[in-house]
């Protein structure tokens, strides 16, 4: 056990020495930051997770981000306009690019006991009120949460794929949203969605 937490530190404190170094002008994003790590890392990564090393790859990184970004180690920029991938920043760079974003986001949220579909419930609720369809813009309910890409995705996959569904999903039309909302919204198996809605119990 000792030793398993020993090398989950060896590998925490690599990573966040190469964010410090290579993210102050545009963040790195998972693939990025893997190769900066380098082989001998990732290997230590597998090891880590009891995965052989080709299976190591950036969805491994990812992952091991998010457990940093949970403890305000690393900032998590989403994807904008033409980025297609979030990038991940350490948080001394975050707070000089974005420091309106970072003045909290640095910081783990606080443990309410809420889970993260009570909290995209709550999210979503914020907006729903604007509207009698009860459709909303799934931009506004991402960027309002502020977590990374996956987690809000995941979020909504759980909630959508149900024998019951608890939210349904909406193409909308893109005509109305601008390049960066879109890239917010939601897609999947190659269906892109811009609204949701939260079912009526």
């Amino acid at each position: 056990m000792a030793r398993e937490r020993t090398l989950h530190q060896d590998l925490e404190g690599h990573l966040l020495a190469k964010l410090a170094q290579h993210s102050s002008r545009n963040g790195l994003t998972y693939g990025e930051l893997g190769k900066k790590c380098g082989g001998p890392w990732k290997r230590a990564l597998a090891q880590a997770r009891k995965i052989s090393a080709k299976e190591a790859r950036a969805r491994d990184v990812k992952d091991f981000v998010y457990g940093l970004w949970e403890r305000g180690l690393v900032f998590v920029e989403p994807p904008q306009g033409r980025q297609t991938s979030p990038r991940v920043w350490s948080p001394a760079a975050a707070a000089a690019r974005f420091p309106l974003l970072t003045s909290d986001r640095t910081q783990p949220e606080p443990n309410t006991g809420a889970s993260d579909h009570e909290r995209l419930r709550d999210a979503y609720d914020g907006f729903a009120e604007e509207r009698l369809s009860g459709h909303v813009p799934i931009y506004k309910v991402r960027r309002a949460l502020g977590w990374p890409r996956d987690r809000f995705d995941r979020a909504v996959r759980d909630l959508n794929e149900r024998p019951v569904p608890e939210i349904e999903l909406h193409a909308g039309d893109p005509q109305n949203y601008r390049e960066d909302e879109i890239a917010d919204s939601f897609e999947r198996r190659s269906v892109l969605y811009l609204l949701m809605r939260w079912r009526p119990a």
